[in-house]
């Protein structure tokens, strides 16, 4: 199983050393996405309904690389690149032998009803993010958690396949 990454990893556990708190899952989603969802976001409006301590955020996508040689093609069909057409050739052969890996990309974006929070543009398996008052994962602010709606931004950067999986889920700890 992935593991979030360590700064999150190592918040998470200074946050939940005493056991007695209580845990409410606020938000459990999974998204289908495709080929023709490429550069577009997807907004996950949630309320928090009353002032929690800690708002912990799973997100993760699969599959993150992409294998099958249509999909590899396509891909490269009608994008704007820096590089030449002799670049691009090359570049879809290495990765249509497996030299290279073609990335799907989907990240994640935070905004609460007053402001924004913050960003994880990140390659990783499962992240789990954190936010709180007193810590909160890199790439987003501390700040309370406040009753009221709040949103997650999906942004596809890279979806080259059909039916990609996403999944989020939320929870908020007082």
């Amino acid at each position: 199983t992935p593991k979030p990454s360590s700064a999150a990893s190592d918040v998470y556990k200074r946050q939940i050393i005493r056991r007695d708190k209580k845990v409410e899952k606020i938000l459990d989603l999974t998204l289908t996405v495709n080929k023709s969802d490429i550069k577009s976001h997807k907004s996950i409006k949630f309320n928090i309904d009353k002032e929690a301590e800690i708002l912990k955020i799973e997100f993760d996508y699969f599959p993150k690389v992409v294998k099958e040689s249509e999909d590899i093609v396509y891909a490269f069909q009608n994008r704007s690149s820096n590089l030449s057409h002799e670049e691009i050739s090359s570049l879809k052969e290495k990765f249509i032998r497996g030299e290279e890996e073609l990335k799907n990309l989907a990240t994640l974006s935070l905004y609460s009803k007053d402001e924004y929070i913050g960003c994880a543009h990140r390659h990783l398996g499962k992240q789990t993010i954190i936010i709180s008052s007193k810590e909160s994962t890199a790439g987003f602010i501390k700040t309370p958690i406040k009753p009221g709606q709040w949103e997650i931004v999906i942004s596809l950067h890279g979806v080259f396949i059909d039916n990609m999986q996403i999944f989020v889920k939320a929870f908020t700890e007082f």
